[in-house]
């Protein structure tokens, strides 16, 4: 929603002097309406609850498990490659 309102800021900004009141108003309205869109997007943010929920701690926890585990096996099989490799050599 943050990259909707600030892209539609952007690109409203005009350099024509507008010669018809109610395109002019139109134009004011919505620089002003995009201006409450990146507000309300900043403080949807910033309000945001960071409490995990049961299931998402879980999860979480089971994810790390799991890349810990495969980084482990990363190591081992690196290390047993050198350490091969060194063994052959002598």
């Amino acid at each position: 929603m943050l990259l909707f309102s600030s892209s539609l800021g952007l690109f409203n900004i005009s350099y024509d002097a507008y010669q018809n009141i109610i395109l002019a108003f139109l134009h004011t309205s919505q620089i002003v309406l995009s201006a409450v869109l990146i507000l309300l997007s900043i403080a949807q943010y910033i309000g945001t609850d960071n409490t995990l929920s049961k299931e998402e701690e879980i999860f979480y926890r089971y994810a790390t498990l799991l890349e810990h585990e495969k980084y482990k096996e990363n190591l081992e099989n690196k290390y047993s490659k050198d350490m091969n490799s060194l063994l052959k050599d002598e």
